[in-house]
């Protein structure tokens, strides 16, 4: 098995294989980007960038000003499509940086006396990073408006620039490091997470030059001015944080108000939280790509292997990422968690292109001795070798991608944000409690341009900086129903504030486990929103609404249905709601009302141990008359 191009090493990949590595992601993650809003962060971002505003913390200044570009000067599409076309730019060069540390990867051993083919390294370094950029993990997140394509770029690349040998060693370390701190000013845990590979990648050098971390100085100056500059837009409507003060911009960059959401504060068990993490990996690069490049890893750490000298980088660019978002935790059923999974994917998939090399220059090996294999057996195992990682898994992540887009692209979160938005009367003022609510109807108003009559106050959101003087100078009669707030801050705003500002505008509140006893004697459930009364409900009151809050639901289901592909977060949605309404119901003496609520919610989700709670509690006590739910209700 020999073949006549087999030359001792090569640079750089070649040029064509270079142009794929790079065209063949972004016209993926074109071809799948959609238009609509998107899900959980996506329609927040999309607002922020076409608006130039201050996102959530940590407010990722460089993302919004980099895709604000792209909302003002691409004339296609909505604005999610903008953002996604330029997320798909970022997975481009994600795959460029791929294939130069595959080639890495695949590098022979400097003893080896017949190294792989120009054609065999093309074959497996394309794969490689074909696996990387075409998995859910990094494909998904370049068809949404998300931070995570520019972050994995920024926390990959300054690896491959050190790969590259077209550089001098001091401009590939100079650019390396600014590339990294750069990434401080897009997603700083991500790029914290690829901060240690890259020491230990440039730790020879800089223990030759210690006065080269002067050159850090600039790039890192640089991502500070990035946030520096964050209260130059706190009065950007599309800022949701509204930075003034070096306090307030502190706790905005920090992002410590997730700080309770992370490590022994997670409620879920630390094995379980790593198994979630790996089955998040597992989606991305499936076993065998797994099981390859962590095979990839351990053949690195031989005394003669040509990634003898980066087997300690390759392996804190997995484990770092592995388990710093297993510290997080939240991953099971969350596509952002594969984001921050990006410098991981990026590492496994390298590592299975040393891994196939190896076993390729086995069988090549074995080719010469005397109990050589058969030739039809020789050809079976480069086939397998070479098609397996090549091919059929990078075909594998990209058909899961495709799956797992069909959601983005779906109308839903639109069909959602009318039904709340379009139907409430004029002036309402809206006290939304769901980010996911809030984040959509921030979209529909501005960037669609949706009812701007309409107040939206976004209750769990109250805590961050600026966001109650905002709301208060656009709408001053809401002063009074954030006096009590300012002096107690909570997750709710006290039912007497809201049926006070009832009298003088429509209140409408989004009912949620933490303020339905607060509220329960002072609203009537109607569609996504429940009517705020200016004094207290009766039970006749509660039933002659009941059927028109039902009609409503039925008509937002019917809605859903049209979109499929949104099946799960549309039945997540409803089930919420039927489950909210179930525990109002209850709460106010409506058993039938009630029972109706739970079987709506038992469709979507039978199991639910709380609904049988519910209804248990109900059926233990004959006739009307509220029930308690102080074991049901969740803390």
């Amino acid at each position: 098995m020999t073949d006549a191009l087999s030359p001792p090493a090569y640079d750089q990949p070649p040029d064509r294989i270079a142009w794929l590595s790079a065209l063949v992601p972004a016209l993926a993650a074109a071809l799948l980007a959609g238009s609509a809003m998107g899900h959980l962060d996506a329609p927040e971002l999309a607002s922020a960038a076409a608006g130039l505003g201050v996102t959530h913390p940590p407010g990722h200044p460089l993302w919004v000003l980099v895709h604000g570009v792209a909302c003002a000067l691409v004339p296609v599409g909505p604005v999610a499509f903008r953002v996604a076309l330029f997320s798909a730019l970022w997975l481009a060069l994600v795959g460029r940086a791929t294939l130069a540390l595959a080639w890495r990867a695949t590098e022979p051993a400097p003893d080896s006396d017949d190294p792989l083919s120009l054609r065999w390294r093309s074959t497996l370094a394309l794969g490689a990073s074909l696996l990387a950029s075409l998995s859910v993990g990094l494909l998904r997140q370049s068809t949404r408006s998300e931070v995570y394509a520019l972050a994995a770029l920024l926390a990959v690349a300054p690896f491959a620039v050190r790969a590259s040998r077209s550089l001098e060693a001091r401009a590939r370390d100079r650019i390396a490091a600014a590339l990294a701190l750069l990434g401080l000013a897009n997603h700083h845990f991500i790029a914290l997470t690829a901060m240690p590979a890259l020491f230990v990648a440039m730790g020879p050098h800089i223990r030759k030059n210690p006065r080269s971390l002067i050159s850090w100085v600039m790039p890192f100056a640089s991502a500070l001015a990035l946030y520096a500059a964050l209260p130059l837009r706190a009065s950007a409507p599309a800022s949701i944080t509204r930075p003034r003060s070096i306090g307030e911009l502190v706790e905005v960059a920090s992002a410590r108000t997730f700080a309770k959401n992370t490590g022994a504060a997670v409620a879920e068990a630390a094995g379980a939280r790593v198994a979630d993490v790996l089955d998040a990996l597992s989606e991305s690069l499936s076993s065998a790509g797994i099981l390859a490049g962590l095979v990839g890893l351990a053949l690195a750490f031989r005394p003669k292997s040509a990634l003898r000298q980066s087997a300690l980088a390759f392996a804190l660019l997995f484990f770092v990422p592995f388990f710093a978002r297993s510290w997080l935790g939240f991953t099971r059923d969350n596509p952002d968690a594969a984001g921050y999974l990006a410098p991981a994917i990026v590492a496994l998939a390298a590592l299975s292109a040393h891994a196939t090399s190896a076993a390729l220059e086995t069988v090549r090996a074995a080719d010469k001795t005397p109990q050589k294999p058969s030739r039809p057996v020789r050809w079976l195992l480069v086939a397998t070798l070479v098609l397996a990682p090549s091919i059929a898994l990078p075909t594998w992540t990209f058909a899961n991608s495709v799956l797992a887009t069909q959601t983005d692209r779906a109308n839903s979160t639109t069909t959602l944000a009318l039904a709340a938005i379009s139907t409430a009367p004029a002036r309402a003022v809206l006290l939304a409690h769901g980010p996911n609510t809030i984040f959509r109807l921030r979209y529909a108003q501005l960037v669609e341009g949706e009812r701007p009559d309409v107040t939206v106050v976004p209750v769990p959101l109250l805590g961050y900086p600026g966001m109650v003087p905002a709301l208060i100078a656009r709408e001053p009669a809401l002063a009074p129903v954030f006096a009590r707030y300012l002096l107690q801050p909570g997750r709710s705003i006290a039912s007497r504030d809201a049926t006070g500002l009832a009298t003088r505008r429509p209140v409408m509140v989004e009912l949620d486990p933490d303020n339905i006893e607060e509220y329960v004697r002072y609203v009537l459930p109607s569609g996504s929103f429940a009517t705020v009364l200016e004094a207290p409900s009766t039970l006749a009151d509660v039933r002659a609404g009941g059927a028109r809050h039902f009609a409503r639901f039925d008509q937002l289901a019917q809605q859903l249905a049209t979109e499929p592909h949104a099946k799960r977060e549309s039945d997540e949605v409803l089930l919420w709601m039927a489950f909210n309404d179930a525990l109002f119901f209850a709460s106010r003496g409506a058993r039938p009302e009630a029972r109706r609520s739970i079987e709506r919610a038992l469709e979507r989700s039978p199991n639910e141990s709380r609904l049988h709670a519910l209804r248990a509690a109900i059926e233990r006590t004959p006739g009307d008359g509220p029930v308690d739910l102080t074991a049901i209700l969740p803390r």
